[in-house]
């Protein structure tokens, strides 16, 4: 237990740290709360990001604008040889009925991924960062980031090896996931306590 505290005391350090607080930089912080379960996030390529069948979403809204230069992320892996592997990230419109929307802005990158602990269906924990493209974030204008799992780059093609995780308690509208028909599938209900899910993620914009 003490271990747990302290190493989720470690990381809201760091993630202050990449969010800006102490700078005065935007907070978008939702991390990792040591409990809740993931969700199916995958894409077919990184060039056709068709949802393979399901990708993640979740919201958020930047008070003073930026640019977005960093996203941490936390997840859960089937196996350790998926460390390493690219993933696909997507800033989307909201459609105005707190829903994600098109594409503004996609990117595929290579994180560095710590594992951190396991979460309430006993899964392995791993916190992602990563550097990304630079994204104008508009002040006060809500948006909607995917991160998903990239399957022909993945470790298993054809076999999920990567899932978003979940937290609570929700901000703004309830995370979301888009089938390939475009369906909107909202909330994402926590498999352990039955409850909505947001996802964990914090996003640096300066």
């Amino acid at each position: 237990m003490a271990r747990n505290v302290l190493r989720y005391a470690f990381g809201m350090v760091l993630t202050a740290c990449l969010s800006g607080a102490a700078s005065g930089q935007c907070i978008v912080n939702q991390p990792w709360d040591l409990r809740h379960a993931s969700h199916t996030s995958i894409v077919r390529t990184c060039g056709l990001p068709t949802p393979a069948p399901l990708v993640a979403a979740d919201d958020f809204k930047c008070r003073s604008g930026g640019t977005l230069t960093h996203v941490r992320w936390w997840g859960t892996l089937a196996l350790t040889a998926q460390v390493g592997k690219p993933y696909y990230i997507a800033i989307r419109r909201d459609n105005g009925n707190c829903q994600p929307a098109g594409v503004l802005w996609s990117a595929c990158v290579t994180p560095q991924a710590v594992s951190v602990g396991v979460d309430c269906q006993g899964r392995r924990v791993f916190r992602f960062t990563t550097a990304v493209p630079p994204f104008a974030v508009v002040a006060g204008q809500k948006y909607w980031i995917q991160i998903s799992e990239i399957d022909d780059q993945s470790a298993r093609p054809g076999v999920e090896d990567f899932r978003w995780s979940g937290r609570q308690p929700l901000r703004l509208c309830p995370a979301a996931q888009i089938n390939a028909a475009g369906g909107i599938l909202q909330p994402l209900i926590d498999p352990c306590d039955g409850a909505p899910d947001d996802l964990s993620f914090v996003l640096k914009i300066v």
